[in-house]
């Protein structure tokens, strides 16, 4: 094995030889001295053996101060990290060396909660076929209001009807919730805001791939009076839920008489919201045209159009002709809707 200069010195030159300084190399056949085996793989084992060849040298060979002070300036340097020319520049003295920083650990990814999925619910509808009608109520109708006239000719298209009230079976199936103040599930759902009820048109219209929306206002009044001239479609306390015989709160749709084109609750149980923005003075623009085709209401306004009465009004407040309004906002206990379907 290859060792460091020193290690390969003899010091056991006889007196007299020829040799500078007494040193001569061992032959192969030698004996090895007994620190050369992994010396230069340790510093300090290699610096206690030049200090001990030096004082060796010293009590021996006191004329030769070169080689001595050489030696001295040798240990030196090992003793301070410092490596020599040669084989103790193999030895790599590492300082200050720090472990690298662990990464930190990923995040787990978080993944974004499935929407919730609802099954559709059902609702039933009437078909009514399109007409002309007088719209609004005559002059000479009991306890009518002003902004129910003048009459006039509407003409309305083919459509389809809500047979009931939406209840809150339907609302909660599409919604994922219920506003009534009065629960049940067959009950008609209220508390609901025109807003409500055209997000409720919205979502039930993605959820089916058909379009739903609120009736106007003329197809509301068309499909209420059901071919009738009169103040109701026919006998009030058999058709309808009101201040007389409702408790009073909402009752189950559809367990009163019906009107004559099959569709229930017309007159009472809760208001109905309608489409159109609402205009006292609509009316009587509507008679300056003549015969309208399936008016869509004021283009602007700031209140709403319900019609039909609800469970706490009184008769006169359930007529065909009646017209009632709110903010786009609004809610309250005997405020509901009714679906119009475009299409089949």
């Amino acid at each position: 094995m290859e060792c460091c200069g020193l290690a390969q010195l003899s010091l056991s030159a006889p007196e007299g030889s020829g040799d500078i300084g007494g040193f001569r190399q061992r032959t192969k056949s030698g004996v090895e001295p007994p620190h050369s085996t992994g010396c230069c793989l340790n510093p300090k084992r290699l610096i206690f053996t030049e200090v001990a060849v030096t004082m060796k040298l010293i009590s021996r060979y006191r004329y030769s101060s070169l080689l001595l002070a050489a030696l001295a300036l040798s240990a030196l340097m090992l003793w301070w990290g410092i490596p020599r020319a040669g084989s103790l520049a193999q030895i790599e003295i590492k300082k200050g060396s720090k472990k690298p920083a662990p990464k930190p650990a990923p995040k787990p990814e978080t993944k974004p909660s499935a929407p919730v999925r609802r099954s559709a619910p059902e609702i039933e509808m009437v078909y009514v076929t399109g007409g002309s009608f007088l719209m609004g109520s005559p002059e000479n109708e009991p306890d009518r209001s002003s902004d129910e006239g003048p009459q006039h000719r509407v003409t309305v298209q083919s459509f389809y009807i809500g047979k009931y009230e939406v209840t809150q079976a339907q609302w909660r199936a599409v919604m994922g919730s219920n506003p009534s103040y009065l629960k049940g599930d067959n009950l008609p759902v209220e508390n609901v805001s025109w807003n409500d009820a055209k997000e409720f048109c919205r979502k039930l219209s993605q959820m089916t791939g058909k379009e739903y929306r609120l009736p106007t206002e003329a197809e509301w009044e068309y499909a209420c009076r059901a071919k009738t001239t009169g103040a109701y479609a026919g006998d009030l306390d058999a058709m309808a839920w009101y201040s007389k015989n409702s408790d009073p709160k909402t009752h189950p749709v559809g367990q009163r008489q019906p009107n004559a084109f099959g569709i229930y609750d017309m007159h009472g149980n809760v208001w109905e919201w309608c489409s159109d923005w609402y205009s006292s003075s609509y009316y009587a623009e509507c008679e300056r045209q003549g015969t309208v085709t399936d008016p869509q209401g004021p283009s602007t306004g700031s209140y709403r159009v319900s019609r039909g009465g609800g469970w706490y009004s009184y008769a006169v407040r359930c007529r065909s002709a009646i017209r009632n309004n709110g903010a786009p906002g609004y809610r309250i206990d005997s405020l509901g809707c009714r679906l119009v379907r475009v299409g089949r």
